[in-house]
């Protein structure tokens, strides 16, 4: 999966995923659940709490993107970043990957923070929609020279 034939082997991606998994299973085995994540603990880890960290906490903007509340919301982040994260790091490269990767996960978080401050935000969910927005735009640039076919071929 990370080192397929032919293609330039992935180095963010599995790092990026590694250290998601670490700090869940970290976080199961310090006893705050696996399931349903104690929200009090998630935050205590780095959760995006609007009054946190919109304080002096702004760091909790990177870090709530490697918390997760549960196995399904790991599993459903990781699996949708395995399958994007690959495309995404092999067309922009490993540095603009995870530039487009970090940026997004930001700005998700502080959209979340301006939606409701008090909610308590955890996972990677902005970040994938921002590489899910940049396949996008790369895939409509018509300087990016993708045929035509290949594009149709996805809309099946």
């Amino acid at each position: 999966m990370f080192a397929e034939p032919g293609l330039r082997p992935l180095r963010v991606l599995p790092a990026i995923l590694g250290l998601n998994v670490l700090v869940f299973v970290a976080f199961g085995f310090a006893g705050h659940g696996w399931d349903a994540a104690d929200s009090d603990a998630l935050i205590r880890w780095g959760a995006n709490f609007g009054p946190l960290t919109k304080g002096e906490e702004p760091w909790r903007l990177l870090t709530y993107m490697t918390l997760h509340s549960g196995v399904l919301h790991i599993a459903v982040n990781s699996f949708t970043l395995m399958d994007f994260g690959r495309v995404c790091e092999r067309l922009f490269g490993p540095a603009r990957f995870l530039a487009l990767y970090l940026l997004s996960g930001v700005a998700g978080g502080l959209a979340s923070i301006a939606w409701n401050p008090m909610v308590n935000s955890v996972g990677a969910s902005g970040a994938i929609c921002g590489l899910l927005g940049g396949l996008l735009a790369f895939t409509l640039d018509a300087r990016n020279g993708l045929p035509v076919a290949a594009l149709k071929a996805q809309l099946v």
